[in-house]
């Protein structure tokens, strides 16, 4: 093959993979929206069509337009035009007969599509051709409902809404009404019955008929409209589990696909094990042994002890589901019959894990030799077409290929067409899939002839489209024999068939690899544009606003979502141009290794004006200088002392909640936090009423300066000096602020001694270069305002919320307080025996660090990530998005304090947990925020039991620092 085409391959997996990575969910999963198709769309139109209701009408008049002009019965089996074909017919209410008679419906997995076409023809009075008899299709119903053996929960209820029908039809109203209420019981919440289109439609037809007032039929009837999607149109069943698994298995061993999308990708896939240790093909529907076995193979070598531990789970599955003749079927279901793939499959999910499992195989791999052997070929059960059972077959095998490749695939390779594809069957046109698998399949079974090779990628390079993406048509069965189009199927199977090119470009002796993947520093998805291009830009940019509509519309989710990008990512603040930073080795880079080429960023030039150049503010030398004199105010023999008002005001404040009054937490931890500040840093004024009310005047203003710095008219107002007007008028309340601390100061300076309060300490502090000025204090002051109540009253109303909702944490931290001695007040002393409490926090504050966005902006030009950003780059981080990042914690938005270690609650790798910041940044005051808030939420629990009050959820509130919107907690009291 010609040398030219291992870098055009590299380039197309490179697009592959970055695709991949941003289809990626939050949850680590891939799930796409089916193709429309007539089947879906036909059903639910009949049955909204029925329904007297305005809105049900509405929405069947919309599917009618679309299947109208778009409705085109799949024609690729006799069975699946039939149905499609009468299908149509109903819901456009023609008067065209119900046609099945073709021979094909007398197989005995097809049997039951005519018996459910003929009891929907029977209900709305269409004749039938073909088939049994009315009487007959009665018996047979009755027949199959009374039958022993397990039915799919779906296949069940779809049997008995074909009987209500029919009872219905012949005016046997309590027999439909009893099969209606088997129906009912079956209902999702929502109104669907396991979120399949096909069961639901099918039985909102019977519920219609038989029970057309209950709730179960008005919620299914809602939940139909619900689900229709704009261009009038229904979808069969999403599939995230098989779609996740697939992916896995498609890109795994690709450097980026195995750093940014293989540990999210492997920690859904143990979440979603069922109970019985087998995986469904989407969340909540029963276990398959298809979806078991590839999830398997997935799962190989994934090596943490949850998988291994789910891996086992799924072996013992595998094992008790192997029938007596060795083999074993899809579903757990008495009309299943064994199947080439699906057998195929399990018996490589077993394979995957040797030595962990006594399953024997010879009987899977001789039945699998002799399907090959008595038919000449494979077939797929749940996916048309030569190249995809071919593909999947050869791997269970277990034997070494001969010389000249296996002679499935050897016949597979002599029906590659002119155009350098491969199509699903003889005759049909190629497809990127199934070229993909092709190839895949040619790679599998040891046929090596070049010319295949280089004209299979050549087709699958030039039907690559500008996303990395490919177009596909419906390969996947679904229900049998009808045929699904998803585009995660097309993706993984075309991608398949370039990276068997890779290996065998490897083999041929192509040149050394080009690939933009290699490389220490190339990270991410989007490490092969990045030299050439810069970051890679997040979706959602609209002119003069950027990305700021983003943040303002939920910020939370979009600084999470930026990790599909890559490490490095840029987005626009108006006209800015923002560089964020999703990858903690990245993080590293800037706050500590690289730490002197950078200053604080946008937020913190928008900050000054209400906060003036304290540590938060400040920067370089001005910065360090600074630290260093107020460090020994924040030593732990000065957080002993402050300590004892901590635990002192936290008991006034609990105590003055009475047994079962409901309150809004949110003020009262404000207060709270402000009380313990006010007496920790003026111990000789705490009750200062001119100081008081000026702190009040300046924090109503200071919580505007993050939206501020997200602002498009802010940073626009930065570059067009004609708009000062949008700038907040903040100098008021500092200043005010400012004169009273004068004030308190001056008093301080002229009595000399230590009061054993904040204030003193820095004031008393003196370095090399001399003391504070009077400014400076000031500003330190009014820094020490910030950190010490917006973000630690944040934290505290935060954990509050958590355990309120969570007895069992509740009560472990009863036991823990009650396990303190009695008789004399709480401090310091007493946090080693919190230690489960502190674990608690330190869970809270990785999922609500205060802190949540941080920014920086460079002071010389730098690199970062193989990038060079420019002086006066913005830089964003996020350690929301960091705490949430599934790479890096498992269950990331699940609450776990048990993730914690024993003794040392919130020790994390310091750039993957960074609610104090990090590096010359980290918070000064990190040990007396963690006594407070320990201390503080001892004291609320001690005599108290916490529960949720409101139906409305709390929602997060993102301005300086991340807090709840409110707090409606009631108080019991706890026996003594």
């Amino acid at each position: 093959m010609s040398s030219a085409l291992r870098p055009r391959v590299d380039r197309a997996l490179a697009q592959a993979t970055r695709h991949v990575l941003a289809a990626q969910r939050d949850d680590g999963s891939w799930l796409a929206v089916p193709a429309p198709r007539v089947t879906e769309t036909a059903l639910c139109t009949l049955a909204l069509g029925h329904s007297p209701l305005g809105a049900d009408g509405r929405a069947a008049a919309r599917g009618r337009a679309w299947l109208a002009v778009s409705g085109t019965p799949q024609d690729h089996h006799p069975v699946a035009h039939a149905m499609e074909t009468a299908l149509l017919s109903l819901a456009l209410g023609t008067s065209a007969p119900v046609d099945v008679s073709h021979p094909s419906f007398s197989d005995r997995a097809l049997s039951a599509r005519a018996r459910l076409l003929q009891a929907v023809a029977l209900h709305t009075g269409r004749v039938t051709i073909g088939g049994p008899g009315p009487d007959a299709l009665r018996g047979n119903l009755s027949a199959a409902v009374s039958a022993p053996g397990r039915l799919k929960r779906w296949t069940r209820v779809e049997l008995w809404a074909a009987q209500t029908l029919v009872e219905a039809s012949f005016g046997n109203h309590t027999g439909a009404l009893r099969t209606a209420r088997l129906i009912a019981d079956q209902q999702a919440p929502e109104g669907d019955f396991f979120g399949n289109p096909v069961t639901t439609a099918l039985a909102a037809l019977a519920l219609q008929a038989a029970a057309p007032g209950t709730a179960a039929a008005r919620r299914c009837r809602a939940y139909l409209r619900k689900r229709q999607l704009p261009d009038g149109t229904w979808r069969f069943s999403t599939s995230d589990v098989w779609d996740t698994a697939l992916t896995v298995r498609t890109f795994r061993g690709d450097a980026a696909f195995d750093r940014h999308g293989l540990p999210a990708a492997v920690a859904f896939l143990v979440a979603a094990q069922n109970a019985d240790g087998g995986w469904p093909y989407r969340s909540g529907v029963e276990s398959d042994n298809d979806t078991t076995a590839a999830v398997l193979v997935a799962l190989a070598g994934t090596g943490s002890t949850n998988c291994a531990t789910a891996v086992r789970a799924g072996l013992r599955h595998l094992a008790g589901q192997q029938t007596a003749d060795g083999l074993w079927r899809t579903w757990q279901s008495a009309e299943d019959p064994p199947v080439d793939d699906v057998i195929a499959h399990v018996v490589v999910g077993l394979d995957s894990h040797p030595g962990r499992h006594e399953v024997p195989l010879t009987a899977a791999r001789g039945w699998l030799n002799d399907r090959f052997r008595d038919q000449g070929r494979w077939h797929g059960g749940w996916y048309r077409g030569l190249p995809y059972a071919t593909a999947e077959v050869l791997p269970a095998l277990g034997a070494a290929v001969r010389a000249g490749g296996h002679p499935a695939a050897r016949a597979l390779a002599g029906a590659r067409h002119p155009d350098g594809g491969w199509p699903a069957e003889a005759g049909g046109p190629s497809t990127p899939a199934t070229t993909g698998l092709a190839l895949t399949a040619l790679d599998r079974g040891g046929v090596l002839d070049a010319a295949h090779w280089a004209a299979g990628l050549d087709y699958l390079l030039a039907n690559q489209r500008a996303d990395g993406t490919w177009p596909g048509v419906p390969l996947m069965y679904g229900p049998r024999p009808l045929l699904t189009h998803y585009p995660t199927h097309t993706h993984a199977f075309a991608a398949g068939g370039l990276f068997a090119g890779r290996r065998r470009l490897q083999a041929f002796g192509s040149p050394a690899c080009a690939c933009p993947w290699g490389g220490a520093e190339m990270r991410s998805a989007a490490a092969a544009a990045r030299t050439a291009t810069g970051a890679p830009m997040a979706r959602g940019r609209v002119p003069l606003a950027g990305h700021s509509l983003r943040f303002r519309r939920d910020a939370l989710r979009f600084v999470r979502e930026l990790r599909r990008h890559g490490p490095l990512t840029k987005i626009y603040i108006g006209p800015r141009p923002v560089h964020v930073v999703t990858d903690p080795e990245l993080v590293r880079e800037v706050v500590a290794v690289q730490a002197r080429a950078f200053e604080k960023g946008a937020m913190f030039s928008t900050l000054r004006a209400p906060l003036g150049d304290g540590l938060i503010t400040s920067a370089g030398d001005r910065h360090l200088r600074h630290r260093r004199l107020m460090q020994p105010a924040f030593h732990h023999e000065r957080i002993a002392r402050y300590a004892r008002v901590m635990a002192e005001r936290s008991r006034a404040s609990a105590a003055a909640w009475e047994p079962g009054t409901t309150r809004d937490l949110v003020p009262e931890i404000h207060r709270l936090t402000l009380d313990i500040l006010l007496r920790t840093l003026y111990a000789g004024a705490p009750d200062d009423l001119e100081l008081r009310a000026a702190v009040q005047d300046w924090l109503a203003v200071k919580y505007h300066s993050m939206r501020l710095a997200l602002s498009p008219v802010h940073a626009w107002a930065e570059r067009v000096p004609l708009l000062p007007a949008w700038r907040p008028p903040h100098t008021g309340p500092l200043e005010r602020l400012a004169a009273v601390q004068r004030r308190i100061i001056a008093a301080y300076r002229a009595d000399g001694r230590d009061r054993g309060d904040l204030l003193s300490m820095i004031l008393l502090a003196e370095g090399a270069d001399g003391a504070l000025t009077g400014t400076e204090v000031v500003d330190e002051l009014i820094t020490l305002f910030l950190a010490g109540t917006g973000t630690v009253s944040a934290a505290l109303a935060w954990s509050l919320h958590e355990i309120a909702r969570r007895p069992g944490v509740q009560r472990r931290i009863h036991e823990e307080v009650d396990s303190l001695p009695a008789g004399r007040p709480s401090g310091i002393g007493d946090l080693p025996a919190l230690a489960y409490t502190r674990r608690v926090l330190a869970e809270v504050l990785r999922l609500y660090p205060p802190s949540w966005l941080l920014m920086r902006r460079t002071v010389r030009p730098v690199t970062l990530g193989g990038l060079r950003l420019p002086q006066g780059a913005e830089v964003f981080f996020s350690p929301y998005a960091l705490h949430r990042d599934p790479h890096l914690y498992e269950d990331p938005d699940g609450f776990d304090p048990e993730r914690w270690p024993h003794d040392a609650a919130a020790k994390a790798p310091r750039h993957t947990y960074l609610p104090f910041g990090a590096g010359s940044r980290l918070c000064i005051g990190e040990e007396f925020a963690w006594a407070e808030l320990t201390l503080a939420l001892a004291a609320f629990t001690a005599h108290r039991r916490l529960t949720p009050a409101g139906a409305d959820p709390v929602r997060p509130l993102v301005g300086t620092v991340l807090r709840p919107d409110r707090l409606l907690l009631t108080a019991h009291r706890r026996p003594a």
